[in-house]
């Protein structure tokens, strides 16, 4: 049998030629099959057709030996000569089908399998490659119940439960996907594939705790400097610094030339401050892909330019001429040339750059703002003031967490690292804990998502998580003299409910901004995944308003006590503003937070170069600059009553 082929070289029946002579030659061509060497069968095969022209029989099993011999084009050929003869043949249909998919006829196999349905039924085999090809043209609902059938016969079957598990993530369906990588990985410990898909999807979800393993047994498996890189990246965004850093310099061990590692391994300095061995790491790379689109837009982030004839521009330029309309690199040079022009007052060349790197980036990403509306109206209709009433005293009463939160370029890690500036404060960054939590809490739950799961937690299980929660808190300040210990994830600012449940002490500070100079700093930068609302107007308004109208509802629906601090009101005066922050912490007022820039307190975000300067108000009414571009968004803005003068 071939690959994929069916049946055995059938009997002949014969016709004008010698029958005896005839059956001779079929049994020369099954000898010769059975041999392994159909190439053999194939001359004989040719000789009877020329005998029995237009024999069903004969056709078939040409066909057959073609596919065999992998030739899949002549096979098709000959099985669809064969069912004009006798239409009904199924596993004529079956070889076609078969022959048809591995020649790239995708249309033609589907027609097949169709037809092998209204004959009869699709077995295992061909349920999983029709499902395949069902996938491969968005049929995803039909491709889900063809992949289900597969494994009705053979459930232990790997690769049909990595299809299926790829095709429910493509339709949304994250958890049922998740676990069938997990069983296909019970069934086989050593599936690159498995260990890969899984990974991915942990990747996506920012659950890098718990991908963090499956990256490293796929590195111990299949050693390369993509993996390694990946397994840095998980360390970096869990805020491990050092051991991101082991990752990046295996990785690099294993391609010296990889500009993504070298890239990597720049961020890793920029973290700590260092701004030369960053750039030195950025060049690095560029030396190896001059044209590499994120080495240039981070290269962008650390330096200021003074001129537009810049030779760092004049190579982005270059670079971005030679780039094509879908190569990743294009967004980040649109980024970075962006930043080069606004660094020069050439408002109208940045403007320009920024909205082609958006349109770019918005095409590639999936924000649906009805979605996510959904989902915030979901949260409301939980955290409501009985569901706190019936749960007064659930939770742990210590007052160690801080969470600073709000939208993204609100001002959280410039006030994260002025509050680590005083001897009684540890900044966490921007941690992963809650995200961690409300997936085990999903996960405990069964198959109730967040937040309808929270509703059946009992006390003592709410217990164990803020605990846990905690324990993971107080380990980031180890061997310090901390009373408080920040969170500053700020779309934690969904989670202010559980928060509350969890911690009733806690204090809460919300970090605000004037609505244009928020949308637009947030427009004009590239952010991970996770943050696919800000590369169109439209979405960055309909986020806004969902943010302002969450926020009003833990104040006014959950009397949660939340500490509102305006950007504005801290760059303007800082020791007023930060006065009345540590008076809703309940610490002492330190002098020494004014100097925070001088601290080396590690920064994991797109403001790392900005908060290792003094206070300025350079960045307020910085939207003024733009003011004859962003019309668009301030008719968004005005479509949900948001003020921005």
């Amino acid at each position: 049998m071939g690959k994929g082929a069916r049946g055995r070289t059938r009997r002949s029946g014969g016709g004008s030629a010698d029958p005896k002579r005839v059956r001779r030659l079929f049994h020369e061509a099954a000898e010769a099959v059975r041999a392994g060497n159909p190439t053999t069968a194939l001359k004989i095969l040719e000789r009877v057709d020329r005998l029995v022209p237009d024999n069903h029989s004969v056709l078939f099993n040409l066909g057959f030996v073609h596919h065999r011999l992998e030739d899949y084009a002549r096979a098709v050929g000959f099985y669809e000569r064969c069912l004009r003869l006798k239409p009904d043949f199924v596993d004529t249909w079956r070889n076609l089908a078969t022959a048809s998919r591995l020649a790239g006829r995708a249309d033609e196999a589907l027609r097949a399998y169709e037809k092998i349905l209204e004959l009869g039924s699709l077995e295992a085999d061909e349920c999983n490659d029709f499902a395949t090809l069902l996938a491969s043209r968005g049929e995803l609902d039909k491709a889900v119940r063809y992949y289900r059938k597969a494994l009705d016969g053979q459930p232990r079957r790997v690769d049909t439960l990595l299809n299926l598990g790829g095709v429910l993530e493509a339709s949304g369906e994250r958890v049922e996907a998740e676990a069938r990588y997990r069983r296909a990985l019970e069934i086989d410990p050593e599936s690159a594939r498995g260990l890969d898909a899984l990974a991915r999807l942990l990747e996506r979800q920012s659950l890098v705790t718990e991908a963090e393993p499956v990256l490293a047994r796929l590195l111990a498996l299949r050693p390369n400097a993509e993996t390694a890189n990946r397994l840095g990246n998980a360390r970096m965004m869990r805020g491990d610094l050092e051991a991101a850093q082991a990752a990046y310099d295996r990785a690099l061990s294993l391609d010296e030339n990889s500009a993504p590692v070298l890239n990597n391994l720049g961020l890793v300095r920029a973290v700590h401050g260092d701004r030369e061995g960053a750039e030195a790491r950025f060049r690095a790379a560029l030396r190896r892909r001059p044209g590499f689109g994120e080495s240039w837009r981070n290269l962008a982030a650390l330096k200021r330019y003074s001129d537009s004839d810049d030779a760092d521009v004049a190579a982005m330029l270059a670079a971005l001429g030679d780039s094509g309309e879908d190569d990743p690199s294009r967004v980040h040079l649109e980024f970075a040339l962006g930043k080069a022009y606004d660094d020069c007052g050439d408002f109208a060349s940045a403007f320009e750059h920024y909205q082609a790197a958006n349109r770019l980036k918005r095409r590639v990403v999936d924000f649906d703002a009805g979605r996510l509306r959904d989902h915030v109206e979901r949260i409301e209709s939980v955290f409501v003031p009985r569901f706190f009433e019936s749960r007064r005293g659930w939770g742990v009463s210590s007052r160690l967490p801080v969470f600073i939160l709000g939208l993204p370029r609100t001002g959280t890690t410039l006030l994260e690292q002025i509050l680590s500036a005083h001897p009684a404060y540890h900044g966490g960054g921007e941690l992963l804990l809650m995200n961690d939590l409300i997936r085990r809490l999903e996960v405990g739950a069964g198959v109730v998502p967040y937040p309808e799961c929270v509703e059946t937690l009992t006390r003592g299980e709410v217990l164990d998580v803020s605990e846990r929660y905690l324990e993971s808190l107080a380990g980031l300040a180890a061997g310090k003299d901390a009373a408080r210990v920040g969170d500053k994830m700020p779309f934690n600012f969904f989670h202010v409910g559980l928060a509350h449940l969890m911690f009733p002490r806690a204090k809460i500070i919300e970090c605000r901004r004037n609505a244009l100079d928020s949308c637009l700093s947030a427009y004009f930068n590239y952010f991970p995944n996770g943050l696919d609302y800000t590369y169109a107007f439209a979405d960055l308004a309909a986020m806004f308003s969902m943010y302002r109208g969450l926020m009003e509802h833990w104040r006014a629906s959950c009397a949660i006590s939340i500490h509102a601090l305006d950007y504005e009101d801290l760059v303007a005066d800082p020791r007023e503003a930060l006065r009345g922050v540590f008076s809703h912490l309940e610490l002492e007022w330190d002098l020494e937070v004014l100097s925070f820039h001088r601290t080396a307190t590690p920064v994991r975000t797109l403001s790392a170069w900005q908060v290792r300067r003094p206070l300025h108000a350079g960045s307020v009414r910085r939207w003024k600059n733009y003011a004859r571009f962003i019309e668009p968004l301030k008719q968004e803005l005005d479509r949900y009553g948001i003020p921005y003068a």
